[in-house]
């Protein structure tokens, strides 16, 4: 089984391990973390972290973290983006 679902474009949903459904058959929401990154101070990333929820919210996903890096380039490497090394 997956244990990630990709909600966006830069987004992750953590599935359930055993199901969506909890053990009595409850619904179980499923854990969100959001990942977000401008490459400039310039930017922003707003527009991102609203269409992210936007997803998550129509897939059930309750967000439980958010990281962001702004300014950074996605040519950097992980250890020189603090906020993905810290989803990951």
């Amino acid at each position: 089984m997956e244990l990630l679902e990709k909600i966006g474009p830069l987004g992750l949903c953590r599935k359930d391990l055993l199901s969506v459904h909890g053990v009595n058959g409850e619904s179980v929401m499923r854990r969100a973390a959001l990942y977000l990154r401008v490459s400039t101070l310039e930017q922003t990333t707003e527009n991102q972290e609203r269409e992210l929820r936007t997803v998550a919210e129509r897939m059930g996903c309750e967000i439980v973290t958010v990281h962001r890096d702004n300014g950074i380039s996605g040519a950097k490497s992980r250890k020189d983006r603090p906020g993905f090394d810290a989803l990951c």
